[in-house]
């Protein structure tokens, strides 16, 4: 997955900020501020006792892009998306790519409420004796990791096995 700022922005429905280089490449994301690579878009999640917004002056200081709901950050000097809702703004992306540049790989769903990680490597080995095989590295199947590993699924695969958490 590389993707510029602009893409991003235009398929979840954000807006770049003022100083942003639209056509910065960003090839990955992450949410833990201590874990800020230069061509990862930083998600500023809010949780329960975090809100990842106070972190993006750091991040955007440090060079890195982010994705943000809180808007006086569209006023930092840096690449910032400003989206209404950082969880759905990457569900929005994942589903974009899924509809328009992966929409031809067949994709094999596992879910329930216990051996998804363990059913999901067995199908992918499975399945990799005759095929190239994107998978789910290690269990990230939640309403964050879940579009993470869609956007991470590489055009010329044959298929992908995906799990998905049962939130």
């Amino acid at each position: 997955m590389k993707f510029s700022l602009e893409y991003i922005s235009e398929r979840c429905g954000g807006s770049l900020s003022s100083a942003a280089n639209k056509n910065r490449i960003i090839d990955g994301f992450f949410s833990d501020s201590r874990q800020a690579e230069n061509n990862k878009l930083f998600l500023a999640l809010r949780g329960e006792r975090v809100d990842g917004n106070a972190f993006v002056p750091d991040i955007v200081n440090k060079g890195c892009a982010a994705f943000t709901d809180r808007e006086e950050n569209l006023y930092l000097n840096g690449d910032c998306i400003f989206v209404n809702d950082v969880r759905k703004a990457l569900q929005k992306l994942a589903q974009s790519y899924r509809e328009n540049e992966i929409k031809s790989i067949p994709i094999v769903g596992i879910t329930g409420s216990v051996g998804k990680t363990t059913t999901k490597d067995m199908v992918a080995v499975a399945l990799s004796s005759s095929l190239t095989v994107h998978k789910t590295l290690g269990n990230s199947n939640s309403q964050i990791g879940l579009p993470q590993t869609v956007l991470a699924t590489p055009e010329d695969v044959d298929c992908a096995v995906i799990e998905l958490g049962m939130s």
